[in-house]
């Protein structure tokens, strides 16, 4: 199933988004607002004065190469996040869209193969000397091995973006606890699961955007101040998603975040160069822990193509550092169509 809505006028933008429909019932609520954005990125482009087109992907590529074909576009705004609810499928448009050589928003596939593996990822931060958490893997066939480090732990799908599979029992702080929380990732997700050292301290997270310069917008941090006791600090599904529930109103985000400017920038820095050695471009966030009386930042994930809902948190950084939101969808065009990149 897919749908386009079609505007008039030659040198078009395509604007590429995934059904919301498709999504599976634990990826719900992530998946209710893919729509919006969509909608957001067609209303700036209209502001903006740019033609435009809108195409949903459901379960198969074969719709975006029967609208290729039918039409020439200048480039292809990439929204889409997956494919029949598989996240993976975000790297087979992406890997499409190059192999045709159709200039396009947004982070490679390669890029975006990365990032999606949590493990190969922070393997690649680690040996280029970044700072991630201690972390081991356990694939479903696998018994737990000796634990390279102590508790508490957090663990969380290999493969899922949104924090999909991520809620309060994922801070582990016994073997029985760690072992129930893998085996139900085995079998919900049918995928590896990532057990990380967990990092107690703040939470920041640094969204950049630009195309041979990147440009680090406002530090942002999550205040868990609110959230109900007992519970763990961390961003779960439900904190993410579920505006109900109290762990959203408890897991606010501040942006810019209350912090020294030199520590603002040295997060900047950093949230640069991870991006960059993942092979990420046009926008991308990084989300760090820092530990210690010293607060040593730790990189938790590079999240590429991040959402930009007008109420997300790259909107929200973008508004504190003054680019309108049009402004910046105009931009990602024009970087895409500029530099005729379908890399």
């Amino acid at each position: 199933m897919s749908s386009t809505r079609r505007s008039n006028g030659s040198d078009r933008v395509l604007v590429l988004s995934n059904d919301p429909n498709y999504g599976q019932p634990f990826q719900q609520a992530a998946t209710e607002e893919v729509d919006e954005v969509a909608q957001a990125v067609a209303r700036a482009l209209g502001k903006r004065r740019i033609a435009h087109d809108t195409l949903w992907l459901g379960g198969s590529i074969e719709p975006l190469l029967e609208t290729l074909k039918a039409g020439r576009y200048a480039a292809v705004f990439n929204l889409c996040e997956a494919l029949g609810g598989d996240p993976r499928g975000e790297i087979l448009v992406a890997q499409t869209l190059a192999c045709l050589k159709v200039p396009y928003t947004g982070c490679g596939p390669n890029a975006l193969a990365l990032c999606l593996d949590k493990g190969l990822s922070k393997s690649l931060l680690r040996a280029l000397g970044f700072p991630v958490p201690r972390y081991f893997i356990v694939s479903p066939w696998e018994k737990l091995p000796k634990l390279p480090f102590g508790w508490p732990m957090i663990v969380k799908p290999t493969q899922e973006d949104a924090s999909i599979g991520i809620h309060d029992q994922s801070v582990v702080r016994s073997k029985a606890s760690l072992a129930e929380q893998v085996a139900s990732i085995h079998s919900r997700f049918h995928q590896s699961a990532i057990i990380e050292e967990f990092i107690s301290g703040r939470e920041f997270n640094i969204s950049v955007i630009g195309d041979k310069v990147p440009r680090p917008l406002p530090v942002s941090e999550i205040d868990f101040s609110g959230l109900p006791a007992g519970l763990p600090k961390i961003v779960t599904y439900e904190a993410k998603w579920n505006k109900s529930d109290p762990r959203y109103a408890g897991t606010v985000p501040i942006v810019p975040a209350p912090i020294h400017p030199d520590f603002a920038r040295k997060l900047q820095h950093l949230a640069v160069r991870a991006g960059k050695a993942l092979g990420c471009r046009h926008y991308w966030r990084v989300d760090m822990r820092v530990a210690g009386k010293n607060g040593n930042p730790y990189i938790v994930e590079v999240n590429p193509n991040p959402d930009i809902h007008p109420e997300a948190g790259l909107a929200r950084a973008l508004k504190v550092a003054g680019i309108p939101y049009e402004t910046f969808v105009k931009r990602m065009v024009q970087w895409t169509t500029r530099s005729g990149s379908a890399n």
